[in-house]
């Protein structure tokens, strides 16, 4: 292109121009906006030459500026802005139930309500889909900036009055005006987050630990907090085998009842000309709050002539480990969100 297409164009297109050629109105406006600017440009420079002890006061007037600019605007990277709307997380103790989340949620939402400042707020447990079941979200929208003192402000009184509800830890923070997020890691209970990943499961929990203790100890983080939870309390069941043989019920089947009793299983959907429902069979609350409620279920051999006592089947016993395993590109991964001070 620019050793045939480009030389051919120019032949063809730009006319030969000499000495007195007349000019074109566009080249008449920018070379006079030239002229000008050249001008000016020539005339300070000499004046400066012929004063030079004000290039020296000029420059240190220059740096002053600098210095206090320096001081005065935010260093974040993105400053959070005040949007008006506080956003975060509480966490209760591991292996709490959703009635005693439920009640959580209550004193959280009556101590935002006692708050001056908010207006409204919504707060969220139960959503395992992206929530740890020990933990809740809060959007909290207070009063316009003219009627309240700053943000910053506002939340940290929020969250020290949050704090001081027994069994809960909580986490503010205002909601940024702009945010930048690759979606690698939560965002609930921080600004930033290190995330700690691996194939061995073992000594991802290792390292984890000792990083969350060396950024406990630094003191630029107003709060360090991990999603790895591993004292919650679970329920191992072991399976009598031979013994289920015996009574001529299938694994499949032990299985099926377990998952039909505690699982909230979809089992139909009712179609309605206005609405549908769906038919989910679950125990009552009341017969699945302890292990030896297990002991209430029964069970129809797979020839359906004899009912078995699942106690019978199976053996349980309660034991504390991990409340889920976390992935980060398919490996094992904690995260330790970290909300700066």
């Amino acid at each position: 292109m620019s050793l045939t297409l480009t030389p051919l164009m120019c032949a063809r297109l730009l006319k030969e121009r000499g000495e007195g050629a007349k000019k074109t109105w566009m080249e008449r406006v920018i070379g006079g906006i030239e002229k000008r600017v050249l001008a000016a440009y020539g005339g300070s420079l000499w004046w400066f030459l012929r004063h030079r002890w004000i290039s020296p006061l000029i420059w240190i007037v220059c740096l002053a500026g600098t210095i206090w600019l320096f001081v005065l605007v935010p260093k974040a990277f993105l400053p959070p802005g005040d949007s008006s709307v506080i956003f975060g997380a509480f966490i209760a103790r591991e292996g709490s139930s959703p009635d005693q989340m439920k009640a959580l949620q209550n004193r959280v939402d009556e101590t935002l309500h006692q708050d001056p400042n908010v207006i409204t707020d919504f707060t969220m447990t139960g959503a395992t889909g992206f929530l740890a079941a020990n933990q809740g979200i809060t959007f909290t929208f207070i009063k316009p900036p003219a009627e309240r003192p700053p943000i910053q402000e506002v939340t940290a009184q929020m969250m020290g009055k949050l704090n001081l509800i027994p069994g809960v830890f909580t986490f503010l923070r205002p909601f940024p005006v702009l945010e930048i997020s690759t979606g690698v890691t939560s965002q609930q209970q921080g600004q930033y987050a290190f995330a700690v990943s691996g194939a061995n499961p073992d000594q991802v929990y290792e390292v984890s630990q000792k990083l969350l203790g060396k950024l406990m100890a630094y003191p630029g983080f107003l709060t360090v907090s991990s999603d790895f939870y591993n004292n919650t309390p679970n329920l191992d069941i072991e399976l009598r085998r031979e013994q289920a043989k015996t009574y001529g019920v299938s694994e499949a089947r032990i299985l099926t009842l377990l998952r039909n009793a505690y699982s909230q299983n979809y089992l139909y959907l009712i179609k309605k000309p206005e609405d549908q429902y769906q038919v989910i069979l679950e125990m009552e609350d009341a017969a699945r709050a302890n292990p030896e409620d297990l002991s209430k279920l029964y069970i129809r051999s797979d020839n359906g002539q004899r009912l078995v006592p699942l106690g019978e089947l199976v053996n349980w016993k309660s034991t504390l480990g991990p409340q889920a395993v976390n992935h980060l590109n398919q490996f094992t991964s904690v995260c330790d969100p970290l909300l700066q001070s």
